[in-house]
């Protein structure tokens, strides 16, 4: 990561070296990723009471992924590494994986896998 931070929201920092992975031809990046997301749900989902309202509905950054995927070295380690991302209220998840190999390879592929908690669907 280089340069100045130009925005932030949530968690997710918006750095100028972010900005030119928007250019034509170029992968996006966990933080364009992240953002996005978080974006969507606090413009797009209505605030309502409901379990389908965005207060329900978590995002797990796509660095946080990374971490529990190439850091944690054991199913322990995972599991209190998730219990502190603090969802156990949310009856959604949204979660932006990579095809990525390593924690330092490159990756060409993203997918969103949703998770609906109350009904223990992937």
């Amino acid at each position: 990561m280089s340069g100045s931070v130009l925005y932030e929201f949530h968690d997710v920092s918006i750095r100028e070296s972010d900005l030119q992975v928007l250019a034509p031809c170029e992968w996006l990046n966990d933080s364009i990723i992240s953002f996005s997301l978080h974006f969507m749900i606090d413009n797009f989902i209505p605030m309502g009471t409901g379990t389908s309202s965005a207060k329900h509905v978590a995002v797990v950054d796509a660095a946080i992924c990374a971490c529990l995927l190439y850091q944690c070295d054991d199913a322990d380690e995972r599991r209190g590494f998730a219990r502190g991302l603090g969802v156990s209220s949310t009856s959604h998840l949204l979660i932006p994986i990579n095809n990525r190999e390593s924690n330092t390879g490159v990756c060409s592929h993203w997918s969103l896998l949703y998770v609906d908690v109350g009904r223990n669907v992937v």
